[in-house]
């Protein structure tokens, strides 16, 4: 009798004693619970093709990863030490989006373009402090919205070269200053 006859029933049932032998060969010696203990699962679709994947990476780090039917991880949910992470990609593989929150109490929110270079960030710092950074295309701050610990905003517009460009805060007292500085550095205006 060949393979392919034995019916749809009797090939679960041996799925199943396969599934039950290899839980309990690596089960935790526990008394009431069950472990199934790996370094990796992979999770394939109908034809076979890997779809997610739970790992330790090489740094024991571990993460959860979706992958669409070419093969390519377009979300990875991870640990990096004792930061969780998040990042989104496109359908090329690159990162569009990152959520992340550090040890050190700072999160935050980085929005990649095509060449996965970042070009808006979201932060909060470990004060409470928060910033919204805007950058062009080489990767460079241009634009920074930004909140002091004393509560005091600020707005920062800066030249390729981070030198020049314009400033305006408003201090705890209530009373706006503005800075206007060449494409040097050297200071053109300010008030008061």
């Amino acid at each position: 009798m060949s393979i392919s006859r034995f019916s749809p029933g009797i090939w679960l049932l041996c799925s199943l004693l396969v599934i039950d032998i290899g839980v309990h060969s690596n089960c935790a010696p526990q008394a009431g619970s069950r472990a199934l203990i790996a370094r990796r699962f992979i999770l394939t679709d109908k034809s076979g093709k890997p779809r997610a994947r739970l790992e330790c990476g090489k740094s024991g780090d571990p993460r959860f990863q979706f992958l669409n039917s070419q093969g390519i991880t377009l979300m990875n949910l991870g640990l990096k030490g004792d930061s969780p992470d998040l990042t989104l990609a496109g359908t090329d593989g690159k990162p569009r989006l990152t959520i992340l929150s550090e040890a050190a109490g700072s999160s935050g929110i980085l929005l990649y373009d095509s060449h996965s270079i970042p070009r808006a960030i979201i932060r909060i710092r470990p004060d409470g402090s928060a910033l919204l950074s805007l950058h062009d295309s080489d990767g460079t701050a241009r634009a920074d919205l930004d909140t002091l610990p004393d509560g005091s905003p600020g707005l920062t517009l800066s030249n390729k070269e981070q030198k020049g460009g314009a400033a305006l805060i408003v201090a705890p007292s209530g009373n706006p200053g503005i800075v206007f500085k060449n494409r040097d550095g050297k200071l053109i205006w300010a008030a008061p």
